[in-house]
């Protein structure tokens, strides 16, 4: 998403080389004597802008940074709350992610910009293989909630309030649903409890784990120099660690899909009731598909994401007033098709 911000040309920033964004702010987080020689925009993003950042020390050392911008306080709030992710699994996992420097807000422009500036990674972007996927996330989901909470008391609260504001942005950005808005509410009211209060782990309660929160083939990549798998993109929290893979149910190569989930489960098993895997999982991806149509008004994950709604209204709730279960939309058996952004 382009952002509409003057580059500024003057003072210590006037001999910057390239096309994106800059500002003091940048420049004061960086190590003492570093320089900007270039910023130049690398990547795209549906919420933010990228650019690659190359400095020098001032002795003909050279490092390069990842810069991240966004605005408002909605961005204000993401990259701040990326900053916090990157470091957290940076001090569990070093190898695992890019190591995040700083978060701020630039100073010289007229609306609200922030920023992010994370090491830079050399990376192929191809998938890895499944199993050193796997492996990687089970570390990653291995990490447990220090105070053994999921940020509210119970896991369904959690969901809930996640899936809730997934729906009230949806319905923002998209034109008015009548059956959506129902079948939205009994998926809230009655599904959400339904397979969340008595899901068990072991025989107990779920245990909290920490999640990437965003986890597709865009947001990970393999080191070119090390051959290191490396997360990013990070909007971790700790949760059911089944909502993570949940992404993966949707289309597409990057989406990872079946093949990826399968390796995954080797390595970690569902939790209890095993039989009951699947429905949370299409539970959990309600909210990856809504964020997906957020911010992309009039695709199909909405439709996706929908159909859904109704199976699990179907199955658990009442299917009064909304249409039948439609199987070819489903992204496990049928032909629906989605690119994660």
């Amino acid at each position: 998403m382009p952002l509409d911000i003057t580059v500024r040309k003057g003072g210590k920033l006037g001999s910057i080389e390239g096309d994106f964004s800059m500002d003091e702010a940048v420049l004061a987080v960086l190590p003492k004597g570093s320089h900007i020689i270039s910023a130049e925009s690398y990547g795209k993003s549906t919420w933010t802008q990228t650019g690659k950042l190359v400095t020098s020390d001032g002795q003909g050392l050279q490092k390069v940074y990842f810069l991240k911008l966004a605005v408002g306080s909605h961005g204000q709030q993401l990259l701040r709350g990326e900053h916090e992710a990157m470091s957290t699994i940076k001090a569990l996992i070093p190898d695992l992610v890019p190591t995040p420097l700083a978060w701020g807000s630039y100073e010289s422009t007229p609306m609200q910009v922030s920023f992010f500036v994370q090491d830079f990674h050399d990376m192929d972007m191809t998938l890895p293989p499944p199993d050193k996927l796997a492996k990687s996330l089970v570390e990653l989901h291995n990490q447990t909630s220090p105070n053994g909470m999921f940020g509210f008391p119970q896991l369904d609260n959690l969901f809930s309030r996640l899936l809730r504001q997934s729906i009230e942005v949806n319905q923002e950005k998209n034109t008015k649903w009548v059956e959506f808005d129902i079948a939205a509410e009994r998926v809230i009211a009655e599904v959400v409890p339904r397979l969340l209060d008595h899901v068990k782990e072991d025989g107990n309660a779920i245990v909290p784990r920490l999640i990437h929160g965003d986890l597709w083939g865009g947001n990970m990549g393999q080191d070119k120099t090390s051959g290191k798998l490396i997360f990013f993109d990070a909007g971790s929290f700790f949760a059911h660690n089944e909502l993570e893979v949940a992404m993966w149910r949707r289309y597409g190569a990057q989406n990872l899909g079946q093949t990826y989930l399968a390796e995954y489960k080797l390595h970690f098993p569902p939790a209890e009731p095993e039989a009951e895997f699947d429905d949370r999982s299409r539970l959990y991806s309600l909210k990856f598909d809504l964020n997906h149509s957020s911010g992309h008004p009039g695709d199909m994950a909405r439709d996706v994401a929908f159909n859904n709604m109704v199976y699990l209204c179907e199955k658990y709730s009442s299917s009064e007033f909304l249409p039948d279960y439609d199987p070819r939309k489903d992204p496990v058996s049928g032909s629906a098709y989605i690119y994660a952004e």
